[in-house]
């Protein structure tokens, strides 16, 4: 089953190389790095800037001068492994052909991952006391109902499985079969993309799932790292995990949603920036579908869209965007 999944997201990904060869390819010059590792200078002012350009234009991510040590800390060993004397030849070959690989590995290791089941917990509670319940009210049995949710930069996935439970037992879809649900979950991160895809996660990270919840949708093992609970089919059916980048012209995506998720990701770009992702993700949202943002991104005014509470944002009008197709 992980090797169908992994073709699937094989087949999505628009680089000619897959998520395996970028983490094989991290695996191994790890593996390379043996007893006498190279030092490497502090990143200067001039290499420093190179970088924090590069990973703008790349990712959007804004890195102000006090983030030079944080630049160093998660990219050293990048440099250290490889075999390079500092940050400028490591910049070099990121800008080179032959570096066109080692770009996800950098995108991996700059990037902030920090997620956890039930994040922000008030935005779900809406979830499972509003919104699907009003789902279920509004909407005639009998024929079979469209429901999509977008987890727009998913990292290790818990946000995600959250979304899955969550609507597995709003919608009561271990009872009723009118509901067609979908569940995209993407982020920039090959590296968490590739455990999201597992989704086994140790008992620290499961204790906010509630025990019923737990019980029902995963199923524990052990392993040589410990206790792990892993996600079981009826959670993992829902969801399909795809590398996008938000700064990207166009998103491989042909669909509507009725959640989009996009958490804790604004925080990290400038204005323009922001503003920019948060109109190429009002073009997926259906009209009154609703954006969730982290609980210290603030939303500018932007046209189209009204705040309703803890963070949530309802599309209000119909935007221009071109017919959307069931394909993502």
């Amino acid at each position: 089953m992980l090797i169908r999944r992994w073709k699937i997201l094989n087949r999505e990904y628009s680089s000619k190389e897959s998520l395996i060869s970028v983490d094989n390819l991290m695996s191994r010059t790890f593996q390379e790095m043996k007893n006498h590792p190279l030092e490497i200078p502090m990143i200067s002012d001039q290499e420093f800037q190179l970088l924090s350009a590069f990973v703008h234009q790349r990712l959007g991510i804004l890195w102000e001068s006090h983030k030079k040590d944080l630049a160093y800390t998660r990219l050293y060993r990048r440099v250290q492994n490889l075999k390079m004397k500092n940050f400028q030849e490591y910049y070099q070959y990121l800008v080179s052909e032959e570096g066109h690989l080692e770009v996800q590995v950098m995108i991996n290791a700059v990037t902030t991952t920090k997620t956890s089941f039930f994040r922000e917990k008030a935005q779900f509670d809406f979830l499972e006391q509003e919104f699907f319940p009003k789902l279920r009210k509004n909407y005639p049995s009998g024929k079979k109902r469209k429901v999509r949710i977008w987890s727009a930069a998913c990292s290790t996935g818990e946000e995600a499985y959250t979304l899955a439970l969550l609507a597995s037992e709003g919608l009561a879809m271990d009872r009723m079969l009118e509901w067609d649900l979908k569940i995209l979950a993407s982020d920039i991160n090959t590296k968490v993309l590739s455990a999201a895809l597992l989704g086994q996660y140790p008992l620290e990270k499961i204790e906010m799932i509630p025990q019923a919840l737990l019980k029902k949708y995963f199923h524990s093992r052990h392993s040589p790292k410990g206790l792990l609970y892993e996600t079981k089919e009826n959670l993992k059916s829902l969801l399909k995990f795809r590398p996008v980048n938000l700064l990207a012209e166009s998103y491989p995506i042909n669909a509507r949603f009725d959640l989009i998720f996009c958490r804790n990701i604004l925080i990290y770009f400038d204005t323009k920036t922001q503003e920019k992702v948060l109109k190429h993700l009002l073009q997926y949202l259906h009209d009154d579908g609703y954006l969730f943002l982290g609980g210290s991104e603030v939303l500018r005014e932007l046209k189209g869209i009204q705040r309703f509470k803890n963070n949530i944002y309802q599309k209000i009008h119909e935007s221009i965007i071109p017919t959307a197709h069931e394909r993502y």
